[in-house]
């Protein structure tokens, strides 16, 4: 008798069906996902599937370098969404990636068949790509519903690692149970991995991996040229967008927070991406002598560098705060509820999460102010994890 699922949504309609699709599938599966055994031969690829968005991409990177040291000869290959492909790509521990562009997470201007049609075409790409490579597993970071276990079954890689609390769970090898919303996220990625390991791994060992960058960019060079014309050595960055506009925010706040940095005289940089964002940083600017946008100006390892130079950093829910948190700069981060921080909160030395609804520009300049006074004094903040 199969434990009841506890699945990762709110919605009743769903869960309902989700409930029926893993009776009916549970009982249609000769057997039963958790009397599959696990090869006794080393793997010689894994293949690591999440395709979310860059923060979510961005911690799950924190699993690969557990995995290489399970396996210190085997090939990582990523199944990902396209917009995330420059967090991974050319990585040295990143031999292959591949892309799925997932119909819920695109957030590209189209249409939902259009989307739906960009999914099985990048699909069916896919599909080619790691057939040829025969990967022995395949691990699926997402917890929710949809996600990708049926292309996963359908490419009949032996050993499947997922969530139950997505649903279809009998389309795994190995589903995993107990996704926890009063845990960060990285606790469910570790006991994933835990199907793997023979021995117990620490929970304090997963930590996000980042693009090299020890060569810097010629726009991180232009922009330290730009920053050195200010007469400044010391700057404090600005990340006013997010990929999901109920994180956004608003724009009376953020000028209310220019004002405060203002006074004091710091330099503030921008950053940010699309025309969206640009007009935001503009409108922000505007009579302030201080402030330089860089939006849509910074490649991503660019924007690390920029990002691990600053004093401090101030941002929405976004791929930003996860880089900021991730290089150990100070970073004020503002959530949309206590949940999204919990579970989604970036992991890092110096994070502050305040919550964006009831934060006045005042106490997120404050925030900061502490978090620079914790790191002189070597104290680190409690992490989410």
């Amino acid at each position: 008798m199969q434990n009841k699922i506890n699945y990762a949504t709110q919605n009743k309609g769903l869960r309902a069906l989700l409930s029926l699709a893993d009776f009916i599938l549970d009982l249609a599966m000769s057997q039963p996902p958790s009397a599959v055994p696990r090869s006794k031969t080393l793997p010689q690829r894994i293949l690591l599937v999440n395709g979310a968005h860059l923060g979510d991409i961005l911690l799950s990177t924190a699993c690969i370098p557990v995995l290489k040291n399970l396996f210190p000869n085997v090939e990582i290959g990523m199944l990902i969404g396209s917009w995330s492909k420059s967090l991974v790509e050319n990585h040295p521990w990143v031999k292959h990636v591949h892309v799925v562009d997932h119909w819920k997470h695109n957030r590209q201007p189209l249409t939902g068949l259009l989307k739906l049609w960009h999914y099985l075409k990048t699909r069916r790409q896919a599909q080619k790509e790691i057939h040829m490579l025969s990967y022995d597993i395949a691990i699926h970071f997402n917890p929710y519903f949809p996600d990708l276990s049926f292309f996963l079954w359908q490419l009949g890689i032996p050993l499947r690692i997922g969530s139950s609390s997505a649903g279809c769970r009998a389309l795994y090898t190995h589903a995993i149970d107990g996704f926890d919303q009063n845990q960060h996220i990285t606790r469910h990625f570790l006991r994933l991995l835990k199907v793997l390991s023979p021995q117990p791994l620490s929970e304090n060992i997963l930590r996000p991996l980042l693009p090299d960058t020890s060569v810097p960019s010629r726009e991180f060079q232009s922009l330290q040229t730009l920053i050195r014309t200010h007469s400044q050595n010391h700057y404090r960055v600005i990340h006013v967008g997010a990929g999901d506009s109920h994180k956004m925010w608003p724009e009376i706040k953020w000028k209310d927070l220019i004002n405060c940095l203002s006074e004091e005289d710091y330099l503030i940089v921008f950053t940010g991406k699309g025309t969206s964002e640009n007009t935001i940083i503009k409108r922000l600017v505007q009579n302030h002598k201080q402030c330089l946008n860089a939006c849509d100006l910074l490649s991503l390892p660019a924007l690390i560098q920029i990002l691990r130079d600053a004093e401090l950093v101030y941002s929405v829910d976004s791929l930003a705060a996860h880089l900021a948190a991730s290089v150990g700069t100070p970073c004020v981060c503002l959530y949309e509820t206590p949940v999204q921080a919990t579970v989604w909160g970036p992991l890092g030395p110096w994070v502050k999460i305040l919550f964006k609804a009831e934060a006045q520009a005042i106490a997120v300049f404050n925030a900061g102010e502490e978090l620079l006074r914790s790191k002189a004094e070597g104290f680190k903040e409690p992490s989410y994890f």
